[in-house]
């Protein structure tokens, strides 16, 4: 029985979650510390700078990626991404990244920085 992986836009409730997923996977190594903070997290989910999607499986956070956007020149840089290794090799950081591009362009970004 395979499970099902879904992907959604973070929001607040994913906050613990996501803070958790980082503290799993870089063990309080990672630069960027802050997203192992659920008070940072809440607060970049819902800056409208940020586009963040998270994958979901059996109730449990196990994917995250976000992308900023820079609104003077229209561009935005995906990164900050981060995948539980149980999960790793099924597309979960390819589909995060998929669902940030569609999402960029809507927004009408022109330039997606890799």
């Amino acid at each position: 029985m395979s499970e099902k992986i879904f992907f959604e836009k973070a929001t607040q409730g994913h906050a613990q979650g996501i803070a958790d997923l980082y503290k799993l996977v870089y063990n309080n190594k990672y630069s960027l510390l802050e997203f192992t903070n659920p008070e940072t997290v809440r607060y970049i989910v819902n800056d409208p700078k940020y586009i963040w999607y998270v994958a979901i499986s059996n109730g449990e956070i196990v994917g995250s990626a976000a992308a900023e956007i820079d609104f003077w020149n229209n561009s935005a840089e995906p990164g900050r991404g981060v995948v539980n290794e149980l999960y790793s090799g099924k597309g979960v950081a390819t589909t995060l990244l998929f669902h940030i591009k569609t999402e960029t362009l809507k927004r009408g970004v022109d330039i997606i920085c890799t």
